[in-house]
């Protein structure tokens, strides 16, 4: 069996809801570099499985399609969106001050 096989190997199915083996990977990883953390990853399955459980049942429930939810959710997404933004002025302005010092140490080389 191929890796990408593997990752894509169902390790859990709770209703209609399939987990692969890359999923429990990728979160496991993720973690794993947290300060505390010292989980197995035969531990660390364990509150995988219960959280997915949980997550299931909340959406079995309808509470993923609630307003409230809804209106934390895409505040959570915005917020993490403002992180990984890109400040084009501030670049601009890092940029000049590099092509202004390196022309400082180029000039008097011209000169030699």
């Amino acid at each position: 069996m191929t890796l990408s096989a593997q990752e894509n190997q169902t390790i859990l199915t709770i209703g209609d809801q399939a987990f692969s083996s890359g999923e429990f990977w990728h979160v496991y990883n993720k973690n794993k570099h947290l300060p505390g953390f010292n989980e197995s990853p035969e531990d660390f399955a364990e509150r995988f499985i219960n959280y997915k459980l949980k997550v299931v049942e909340a959406m079995d429930q309808g509470l993923d399609t609630m307003e409230s939810f809804i209106n934390e959710y895409e505040k959570y997404a915005n917020d993490l969106k403002k992180a990984f933004m890109v400040d084009s002025s501030a670049i601009e302005l890092v940029a000049r001050q590099a092509i202004t010092i390196c022309s400082m140490w180029l000039r008097p080389a011209m000169f030699w």
